[in-house]
């Protein structure tokens, strides 16, 4: 297998979103360049759900910031308040993903047990589940975030206190277990991961947990590194993920993102650091 490079920014974000959400292999992701919809689903709206399917935000309309923080086990619509919305970050747009970028989740199986919680985030099915979630891709404008080649996945999800400390000892415990490699199984076949080691813990006041780390595919001698931050405030768990298509180097998880979704998930205010 041989990594393409897309030609189209559009087509290449649509194929690695898809990928990222099927989590097929990152590899898998840049070859099926233009193989995705064509049609852009719904920018997420300022207001509560339920969640839109077309383009109905005006991204000119500030979102509605919430008033509490978030505490308990939410809901679908409750995590929806919370999640970021265009306007929340001035140099990216927001999206809801499209039903086709969600299929096949849950496709990609760690072989080696001990990395499941690895494989399973990435895959959209983490371990313990969540009691609800809600998905965003986030595309960069500014040229400072490299619009060509970044592509950045993130969801919120609902657990109970458990759960959510369930799922931050898994992930921790198969970070240092696995950080030697492993192998996973889809449908497209056998994908190799190099690589898994923590990164410095993500910079976001008024998370309760944080953590960062980082995955090495690799597949025909080349490497992408994939990069994860996983917050909790409370019992809501958020996860971004990113990568870089072109440069695979310059994989980033910027912080503005983390900061702005920590302040909504603690009802601070859209300018307050």
């Amino acid at each position: 297998m041989t990594i393409r490079r897309p030609a189209r920014r559009a087509a290449a974000r649509r194929a690695a979103t898809a990928a990222l959400l099927a989590a097929v292999t990152a590899f898998t992701a840049l070859t099926a360049t233009g193989c995705g919809d064509s049609s852009e689903p719904g920018e997420p709206p300022a207001a509560s759900p339920p969640e839109p399917t077309d383009d109905t935000t005006d991204p000119t309309e500030p979102p509605a910031w919430p008033k509490n923080p978030a505490r308990g086990e939410l809901s679908d619509n409750q995590l929806a308040r919370y999640a970021l919305a265009q306007g929340d970050l001035p140099d990216f747009r927001i999206r809801i993903p499209s039903e086709q970028e969600l299929d096949g989740m849950g496709e990609e199986k760690a072989k080696q047990t001990e990395c499941q919680p690895l494989v399973g985030l990435m895959a959209g099915e983490p371990e313990p589940r969540p009691s609800a979630r809600v998905y965003r891709t986030i595309h960069p404008t500014a040229d400072a975030h490299d619009p060509s080649g970044l592509i950045l996945f993130g969801t919120l999800a609902a657990y109970d206190t458990e759960g959510a400390e369930t799922l931050f000892r898994g992930l921790r415990r198969a970070v240092e277990r696995c950080a030697d490699g492993f192998e996973t199984t889809a449908k497209e076949g056998l994908a190799a991961y190099t690589e898994a080691k923590e990164l410095p813990r993500p910079r976001a006041g008024g998370a309760d947990d944080a953590l960062a780390y980082q995955l090495v595919g690799e597949a025909d001698g080349q490497k992408l590194p994939i990069l994860f931050n996983v917050l909790r405030v409370d019992s809501t768990v958020a996860v971004y993920y990113s990568m870089n298509l072109l440069e695979p180097a310059k994989a980033v998880i910027p912080e503005a993102v983390v900061r702005t979704q920590t302040r909504k998930l603690t009802a601070g205010g859209p300018n307050d650091e």
